[in-house]
């Protein structure tokens, strides 16, 4: 039998039943937007989830015992955003020239693991850079880096579409010169301007 809390708050309702735990959860996750909250991170079982969190439920729902929610503010979850995106930012940046040298020759099966894990990368930080502009609208915070995030994310979507095409095309030195010579430099500039 499943028991949920939120923010330590029990929901007074075990789940033996997958219908009746999404009825109550799609009620729980409506009021926590309601109160202008967001999902900090799910702990089930145990195993902290910062997303895919409701994959995870209804794939071991027989043997969860306990599902624990946390929630943040807008601008705490703001804070956290930007800080992750800075941390995030330093490491893209560095792994995206060595990645980037890989289009230039044969890649081997890591190589393109390593291009795998870049895709990813950026795909985490295009849409973390939405969500922050998003969120800097509704708390009226971080004005000071709004500017450069919108600049980023302009700049950056004609690349993403072109490193697409490039790689269906299988167009790998256009790939390379892409992220070593258009992509790199957007996320080197991202926060040149300091943040308050």
């Amino acid at each position: 039998m499943m028991q949920i809390y939120i923010d330590n708050n029990s929901m007074n309702h075990s789940f033996q039943d997958i219908s009746l735990f999404q009825e109550k959860w799609n009620e729980e996750l409506e009021s926590i937007n309601l109160q202008n909250r967001y999902i900090s991170f799910v702990e089930i079982d145990g195993e902290v989830y910062y997303d895919n969190y409701e994959l995870a439920i209804e794939q071991m729902f027989d043997r969860i015992q306990c599902v624990k929610v946390s929630t943040v503010s807008a601008e705490e979850h703001l804070t956290n955003l930007i800080a992750s995106i800075k941390e995030y930012n330093i490491l893209f940046v560095k792994g995206t020239r060595s990645i980037s040298e890989y289009f230039y020759g044969e890649m081997n099966e890591q190589q393109w693991e390593q291009f795998r894990l870049f895709m990813e990368g950026l795909d985490w930080l295009y849409k973390s850079l939405e969500f922050a502009l998003l969120l800097i609208k509704q708390t009226d915070k971080f004005h000071v880096c709004e500017e450069s995030l919108r600049v980023s994310l302009s700049l950056i979507k004609p690349h993403i579409v072109e490193l697409e095409r490039a790689l269906a095309e299988q167009d790998y030195v256009t790939v390379g010169d892409l992220m070593q010579y258009e992509i790199e430099p957007v996320f080197q500039q991202l926060f040149s301007n300091p943040v308050n």
